[in-house]
């Protein structure tokens, strides 16, 4: 019997990269899993990959949308009959740029995408949690909101904010069974950092190189990560 047996997870952004990784982990000790994505057809080809069974579900939705991570948690309530574990996966940024050069609409998304989406998803599943007296908020930050970095500024910004948040709501409910904690991890290769690295990197007048390589990940498996390093532009 594994750690989570008859426990109920939901996860955003759990069809890639750090969420799937999860997810496959919460499987392999006895969890029932719902994660989310905005997809359908990558979440239906998750599904079969992981072969998780009826243990393991998907809904669609967005998690720049409040609506959608409030959906998230009660399909969740609704398909499980609870939610024990949340864990705040998505996040991200894109159209990095140095202050000076910044849009609001830049900004206004890494807070929607990052910081909105974590209050959204935490707010509502705090309405079931409390009332059972055990919960845990698991939220996805990053070592960037623990320092600053050129050129990442609104990353930066939105992974502080979900720090403090994590905090201030950590000693809110911490006295009802309720634990909130933030991970922060470094770079990771997954598909969204290859995607939106190099121009991160730009940003920070570097460019990013992979490493070395890495085997196609199996169905169920922690897998294994490349390592990608930043070097100055020429």
């Amino acid at each position: 019997m594994g750690e989570l047996q008859g426990r109920v997870a939901a996860i955003t952004g759990g069809t890639r990269g750090i969420g799937r990784g999860i997810a496959e982990a919460f499987l392999r000790e006895g969890a029932k899993v719902v994660i989310n994505g905005r997809d359908a057809d990558k979440g239906a080809r998750t599904l079969k990959e992981i072969d998780g069974g009826d243990d393991i579900q998907f809904v669609q939705g967005d998690a720049k949308v409040r609506a959608d991570c409030e959906h998230l948690v009660e399909e969740t309530v609704a398909r499980f009959g609870r939610i024990d574990i949340l864990v705040n996966n998505a996040g991200g940024s894109s159209n990095n740029a140095p202050v000076a050069e910044l849009s609001d609409e830049a900004l206004d998304d890494a807070l929607k995408y990052n910081l909105w989406s974590t209050f959204w998803c935490t707010r509502q599943a705090l309405g079931h949690m409390i009332p059972q007296r055990w919960g845990r908020v698991l939220n996805i930050s990053s070592v960037e909101g623990k320092c600053g970095k050129p050129g990442l500024s609104i990353y930066v910004t939105a992974k502080h904010a979900v720090n403090g948040f994590t905090k201030s709501c950590a000693h809110e409910v911490g006295t009802l069974g309720i634990t909130v904690n933030a991970l922060c991890p470094g770079a990771i290769e997954t598909d969204m950092m290859m995607a939106e690295g190099p121009s991160a990197a730009k940003a920070m007048g570097m460019t990013m190189k992979v490493c070395s390589t890495s085997s196609p990940r199996s169905p169920r498996s922690s897998g294994s990560t490349r390592s990608t390093t930043s070097q100055p532009s020429p």
